[in-house]
């Protein structure tokens, strides 16, 4: 124990130098320039008065830095200067010795004191990340086992919360905003929303920060690679509330793949990866796409592009929407049109049974831009069926029922494309880890 105190100090003692170590530089050259400058002062006005002792300018000046060590050689003694002004700079230059020790020591002093308090704070913010990994731990999900229940399934299904409200953690956690701002700045897992954002203006939404908790396992995201004939594809979630969440679940219930972006490397330029440029030079693009492009291989597979749209709760209308060409039906991206249709009219139908009534028909306000990542694919001979599927902001992150429709719409895509839908009692994998789901991490390794 004593000898990794020992090295404990050192490491902080590095560390600190490190941290000074420009500041360090910067004086150690002020002290230089200061010396040479005193020391031309006082050849000027000594060569003047001793013409014979002050011969050499060079002489003088390696006889000032020398000044800085106790003993100087005596064969570069130079004689003291007998003008005052001589005096006076010969006196200055004494007391620059004393800055050339003192202050790189203070330096690193200030130093050693920051690495210890940022030490100090690291801990702080781990302990603050414990406590935001607490309060994000799986619970029962109640409406979905009591579905499977009444189907006479067995098992209960755990699910993490979407998000947590802010004054919650406050209160249930003791942590001021300040402390999970900062750990949300400093975790990628953590990251704040505006529960805002998922109102339109007409139902004047009022400011209400949360916390999300995302699973990051590659450089933009999240990708699972489960074998399935099914990929739900989430490309905007660094810019959607809910899109992740849901997602994440729709993909475990159905044992389907999953690939999710939710980083973003240029928060001032945020862009989806819903539509392509040809301009590829984003690492992030480029790694999601290759994911993307590999999990979309094998005969007649499947891309569901997962997207949320902002409506309003209060008035009724279509809340979802499929789409899978461009205007007027043109360059469809569905092969199988026949299972395209079974499956939006079996979606339609879940929501039928919680009142609500939408449509199946191809949507004419979403339709797709050549620049969309399934055209993308195509031109790449990657053949698949691909269509988009947009949900009401409010249904995934506000109803009460997204847990159970989650669940549901993967029964759904599962009775139609095909699939085992999860069975067993998975509550062992529903852990939480320093970043992600464990889960993510148990079918990695399987």
């Amino acid at each position: 124990m004593k000898h990794y105190n020992y090295l404990k100090g050192f490491r902080f003692f590095f560390k600190g130098l490190k941290l000074c170590k420009h500041e360090i530089w910067v004086s150690l050259q002020v002290l230089i320039l200061l010396t040479l400058l005193f020391s031309a002062l006082l050849y000027m006005v000594e060569h003047l008065a001793q013409p014979d002792v002050y011969t050499n300018f060079w002489d003088n000046v390696l006889w000032s830095f020398l000044t800085f060590l106790d003993n100087v050689p005596e064969s570069v003694i130079i004689h003291n200067p007998i003008t005052a002004l001589g005096k006076v700079l010969w006196a200055v230059i004494s007391l620059l010795k004393i800055a050339l020790f003192a202050v790189p020591t203070g330096l690193i002093a200030n130093g050693f004191s920051e690495a210890m308090e940022q030490d100090k704070h690291q801990e702080e913010l781990h302990k603050f990340r414990t406590r935001l990994q607490k309060s994000f731990s799986p619970t029962l999900a109640r409406r979905v086992n009591d579905y499977r229940r009444e189907k006479g399934l067995e098992g209960k299904f755990y699910m993490a919360p979407l998000c947590e409200p802010i004054a919650e953690l406050q209160v249930k956690y003791h942590l001021d905003t300040k402390d999970i701002l900062e750990a949300c700045e400093t975790f990628p897992e953590f990251c704040l929303a505006n529960m805002a954002s998922i109102q339109t203006e007409a139902e004047n939404p009022v400011d209400r920060l949360v916390v999300l908790n995302r699973s990051l396992n590659t450089s933009y995201g999240c990708c699972i690679d489960r074998g399935s004939q099914v990929t739900i594809v989430v490309t905007s979630a660094h810019v959607e509330l809910a899109t992740e969440w849901f997602g994440y679940y729709l993909a475990q219930f159905g044992g389907f793949n999953f690939i999710c972006r939710s980083l973003e490397s240029d928060a001032e330029n945020s862009s989806s990866f819903y539509n392509m440029q040809d301009n590829m030079d984003d690492k992030q693009q480029q790694d999601f796409y290759r994911d993307l492009k590999q999990l979309s291989q094998g005969e007649g597979h499947w891309n569901i592009y997962l997207l949320h749209q902002v409506t309003n709760i209060n008035k009724a209308g279509n809340h979802i929407h499929f789409s899978s060409s461009m205007r007027d039906g043109k360059d469809c991206t569905v092969v199988d049109s026949q299972k395209y249709q079974a499956l939006k009219e079996a979606i339609v139908a879940m929501f039928a049974d919680y009142d609500f009534k939408f449509s199946s028909e191809e949507s004419d306000r979403f339709p797709l831009t050549k620049t969309n990542i399934a055209y993308r694919l195509r031109q790449d001979s990657v053949e698949c069926n691909s269509f988009t599927f947009r949900i009401g902001a409010h249904i995934m992150a506000k109803n009460t029922f997204r847990s159970l429709f989650t669940y549901r719409i993967a029964e759904s895509i599962q009775q139609v494309l095909g699939g085992e839908m999860l069975q067993t009692d998975y509550q062992h994998l529903c852990d939480r880890e320093q970043s992600g789901y464990k889960i993510f991490e148990k079918h990695n390794k399987n």
